[in-house]
């Protein structure tokens, strides 16, 4: 339970780097960019077209948590991971509320991601989202804010706030199936042309 910039040797180096060359040239390849000041709005734009940042995915649906906990690595168990934010909240900043991006006690943690002078801060926060791209709203998407290289199951206290449920490798195929039969497709969870035609050129009823 780890940010995808954390689990980079060139963590210290990169972060900064990545997230402002990024926004800097994305405004050229999207028409719907968070302004320029909006620097949670441009994380949550950041991690939902897979920068590594210091973001972790969580979604409100137990059906799409599912669909990518059983569609990576086939051959290995998997896992369902299932957060009480606030729990976390009070745990780490004795607030049992889910945090906004915005406000004071987040400015350390959403500052460092861009600059290396900030202080920054070693704790973790559940935050509320901003649906700034339709996949965020598809995929009923929220997060979790690292200021820590800590895995957030490896907390002494992670119990009060954090319970994992294994998927054995051999029930991944059906639950796979299960959930297609329920409509929790990519082509749903990622709703552009390109997975949209994928899944067409590539399903059992194709023809060509």
């Amino acid at each position: 339970m780890l940010p995808s910039a954390f689990r980079r040797k060139d963590a210290d180096i990169i972060e900064q780097d990545f997230t402002n060359r990024f926004r800097r040239k994305a405004i050229s390849r999207h028409p719907n960019c968070p302004p320029s000041y909006d620097n949670t709005g441009w994380l949550f734009i950041m991690q939902h077209y897979r920068l590594p940042t210091r973001l972790l995915d969580w979604s409100e649906s137990l059906l799409v948590a599912t669909f990518f906990a059983v569609n990576e690595e086939l051959d290995k168990p998997g896992a369902l991971w299932a957060l009480s934010p606030f729990s976390l909240n009070e745990d780490q900043f004795g607030k049992r509320c889910i945090l906004e991006p915005d406000g004071d006690t987040l400015k350390p943690l959403i500052e460092h991601a861009y600059k290396k002078t900030s202080k920054g801060s070693p704790k973790i926060a559940a935050i509320s989202s901003k649906e700034v791209d339709s996949r965020l709203m598809v995929q009923l998407s929220v997060f979790t804010i690292h200021g820590t290289q800590k895995p957030l199951e490896t907390f002494d206290n992670h119990e009060k706030f954090l319970l994992k449920f294994e998927i054995p490798s051999e029930s991944k195929k059906q639950l796979q199936q299960m959930l297609w039969d329920l409509g929790v497709r990519k082509s749903n969870i990622f709703p552009d042309l390109e997975n949209l035609a994928k899944e067409m050129s590539e399903g059992e009823y194709n023809i060509a």
